[in-house]
């Protein structure tokens, strides 16, 4: 039990300084978009990667799992700032960008953790 919540907060606290550095390294496209590009990254690379983490063999510890996915992912992805930038959307009368917004994040994340699992398939083969 305390192995498995060391490696939840180790992989937390790397995903969630992952996901700040590339936010930041979207800002000025976020900005210019007037969108939230950083969050809609994070979101479609970690779903993808959730679909790959989950469905590769040389990953299938239970270790490795915690600290991959609701370690890192868990750290890494945010359902919270999507809402959050969704909203803000909404309320500043954007209602294309918030359609965008959510279309986007449902429908590429759907698309890239199947694509994860996908590939995790082709490379157990």
């Amino acid at each position: 039990m305390l192995t498995n919540l060391l490696l939840a907060a180790t992989g937390g606290a790397l995903g969630a300084v992952s996901r700040v550095l590339l936010s930041l390294a979207l800002d000025g496209a976020s900005l210019a978009l007037r969108f939230p590009a950083g969050t809609l990254a994070v979101n479609a690379i970690g779903c993808y990667l959730i679909g790959l983490a989950l469905n590769l063999p040389i990953l299938s510890s239970p270790q490795l799992r915690v600290l991959l996915t609701a370690g890192f992912l868990g750290g890494f992805t945010t359902f919270s700032t999507f809402t959050n930038d969704s909203l803000s959307l909404l309320l500043r009368g954007e209602a294309l960008r918030f359609c965008l917004n959510l279309a986007l994040n449902l429908g590429l994340g759907l698309l890239l953790c199947a694509l994860g699992i996908i590939t995790a398939r082709a490379l157990a083969r």
